[in-house]
């Protein structure tokens, strides 16, 4: 629940030396949230052989997504929707589309493990990627269900469904800790579209005059290539 404007930012290193930078902006207004993101999927270069295997050029993989969001809470129900541009682009071809995404977030309580005031249940789902297509082929639109149990104030499980609409569905789960009330760890695995991935992660909270800041890092170990890294850092102006 967004109480404050926030910044975030987001890095991210994959295999094969792909990478993926996030600046996000969102703000609440009474019942209300508008929000802007930009994102950038991109390598180091791919190269391109001729038919006798020889080195020609190296072209670069550039995606780039920018959106526009709106939300709104009822009590405790949280609708949303954003429109977004997506830019394709590999060596000199480039290729942009319009796309949209909608879901629901539904704040609950189940006291059966639970004893504090808040909602310890959050449950999400979201159609994401619709309507847009890169040349002739659509955007890979899926629906995910997402689910959050708060065990304890410094305790809880989330798991994750993927099910795209064209591909076999993928499935996650994690826990995260808090101690000292600034500091997180977490632990998470992944299965589906024939991998298992385990995924360990830690962060840390704190504050300086009216921002709050807020910093994580995620590592994903794989056997090819190299492992994955995520740097993730958000600031809320607790002050507004």
């Amino acid at each position: 629940d967004l109480r404050s404007a926030r910044v975030s930012a987001l890095h991210q290193e994959w295999l094969f030396n792909l990478r993926y930078d996030l600046l996000a902006f969102a703000y609440p207004y009474r019942q209300n949230t508008i929000g802007a993101s930009g994102a950038l999927f991109y390598d180091a270069g791919v190269a391109l052989y001729d038919s006798f295997g020889y080195e020609r050029t190296k072209a670069s993989i550039v995606d780039f997504v920018g959106s526009l969001s709106y939300a709104r809470r009822f009590k405790n129900i949280h609708i949303g929707a954003d429109v977004k541009i997506v830019r394709s682009g590999l060596a000199e071809t480039t290729e942009s589309t319009v796309a949209f995404d909608v879901g629901g977030l539904a704040l609950l309580h189940w006291r059966k493990l639970y004893k504090g005031r808040a909602p310890n249940v959050q449950i999400g789902i979201a159609f994401q990627h619709l309507g847009g297509k890169i040349g002739n082929d659509p955007l890979p639109a899926q629906a995910r269900v997402s689910a959050l149990y708060r065990f304890h104030p410094d305790l809880f499980l989330i798991q994750d469904l993927v099910i795209p609409f064209q591909e076999n569905p993928a499935y996650s789960a994690g826990v995260e800790y808090t101690f000292l009330k600034s500091f997180f760890i977490r632990v998470g695995a992944g299965l589906g579209r024939g991998k298992r991935i385990v995924s360990t992660g830690a962060g840390m909270k704190f504050q300086i005059g009216k921002v709050e800041w807020l910093l994580n890092y995620s590592f994903t170990p794989f056997v090819v290539d190299k492992n994955a890294h995520t740097i993730d850092l958000s600031l809320s102006f607790v002050g507004n």
